[in-house]
């Protein structure tokens, strides 16, 4: 993904999570395969926390999945058993609209 800056330049999607973790970091300092292992791969696990928690909202919220809380009140989440036949089904609809195969 290409993004216009100011200057009209081109910047790439890893030039701008580059710049967006020195804003966040302003302090930062680091050699190449330091920011590509911990820049670039924090703001992709920051991305995928918050599209995974969407993701869980969303099934928990239509009883596919369920919330349980242990002692310490982490929340862990597990398939309701109850709905596996609905799921199979949605699964398998969602696999046909995407031209594949679940399983394969």
């Amino acid at each position: 993904m290409l993004n216009k800056d100011q200057c009209g330049l081109q910047m790439s999607e890893v030039a701008s999570t580059i710049l967006n973790y020195l804003l966040k970091h302003p302090s930062a300092k680091d050699t190449l395969e330091g920011i590509t292992v911990w820049w670039i791969l924090d703001e992709q696990i920051s991305q995928a926390i918050e599209e995974v928690s969407k993701a869980l909202n969303y099934l928990v919220s239509h009883e596919f999945v369920v919330v349980i809380k242990y002692r310490n009140q982490e929340k862990y989440y597990q398939i309701n058993k109850e709905k596996m036949e609905n799921i199979k089904t949605l699964l398998i609809e969602a696999d046909k609209e995407n031209g594949g195969l679940i399983g394969q």
